[in-house]
């Protein structure tokens, strides 16, 4: 009950990188290497220097032959990054957009779109993105009616049903890490790990004794509800890999230095041997999404068949 609280107050996290580069840095390594200034102005034009009014006639980043790269279309890639990486995929999308179309354009003086297998293929792939986009909106409509919406009776009946299936393929781990920027903060929470706080007071505990690493900590408490592997786990260092291999369930790590500016604390929640079947609260994550893309599998296949036998 108190994990399920705990979740419900945690926001959906963006990943941090644990050591973030610096943004102008990044932006003076790319000038240094770009061929024009015109990969400056577009990553400049990400950091909020161009104009964020759409209706606007948008100035081109880069133009090849007919085709130009406008500041929207690079700001939609990079939206999904997380702020440390946005310089860094900024100039990958640039080269990129620069390699393909410079190729593109070429094929267009050799008339390559005039070719009959060339416009078959166009064809093809022009059917399945727009099919693939209907059908995302329609899941996402979906969701927000609760289509997809799975009860705690329909994951007790799939594991009964399939408990045999939900073995641990590998050693599982539910591990607590927590990140401060500061040393002795990192002993008060490993404290606070030892006095073993209930869930919320523990989250709220670090909440205000870490404000500098909220962000990576409301992650670190997600994933704390979570069975992972020692690979799926991406912990920072070999030092760590040995330090958990020697935890037992209840443990806490002593604290640890990862950067200059990142201390780390560990709590092994719960583990689970390779082998061994997973009771049902461990198998609840997993099984969710089983029944998650059971049902979505069952509601595209419902929209195929709409028209599938209508000829």
């Amino acid at each position: 009950m108190q994990r399920r609280r705990l979740t419900s107050k945690i926001k959906r996290a963006t990943p941090l990188r644990f050591i973030a580069l610096s943004f102008f840095s990044q932006i003076g390594l790319i000038a240094a290497s770009a061929e024009r200034g015109l990969w400056l102005a577009g990553l400049f034009f990400f950091m909020g220097c161009a104009p964020s009014n759409t209706h606007t006639k948008e100035t081109p980043l880069l133009k090849i032959g007919e085709s130009v790269l406008l500041p929207s279309e690079l700001a939609r890639h990079t939206r999904q990054y997380a702020p440390s990486d946005s310089a860094t995929q900024a100039a990958l999308f640039l080269e990129d957009w620069r390699h393909t179309t410079s190729l593109y354009e070429q094929a267009l003086q050799a008339g390559e779109q005039n070719d009959e297998e060339t416009q078959r293929l166009v064809e093809k792939s022009r059917r399945r993105i727009i099919a693939e986009r209907f059908v995302e909106r329609k899941l996402q409509d979906a969701l927000k009616e609760g289509y997809f919406r799975i009860d705690s009776a329909e994951v007790k009946a799939y594991y009964e049903e399939m408990s045999a299936a939900l073995v641990c393929r590998e050693t599982m781990f539910r591990l607590l890490r927590l990140y401060t920027i500061h040393a002795d903060t990192a002993l008060r929470l490993r404290q606070a790990l030892v006095a073993r706080l209930n869930s919320d007071s523990l989250f709220n505990l670090v909440m205000s004794r870490a404000p500098e690493t909220t962000e990576l900590n409301q992650l670190a408490f997600e994933r704390a509800t979570q069975f992972k592997t020692l690979t799926q786990l991406h912990l920072e260092s070999e030092n760590l890999h040995a330090i958990l291999e020697r935890m037992r369930p209840g443990d806490i790590s002593p604290v640890l230095k990862l950067s200059d500016s990142l201390f780390i604390v560990m709590r092994l929640e719960e583990l689970v041997a390779s082998g061994q079947p997973k009771t049902l609260a461990q198998a609840f994550p997993e099984i969710l999404e089983r029944l998650r893309i059971i049902k979505q599998k069952r509601f595209v296949d419902s929209l195929a068949s709409r028209l599938k036998n209508s000829l």
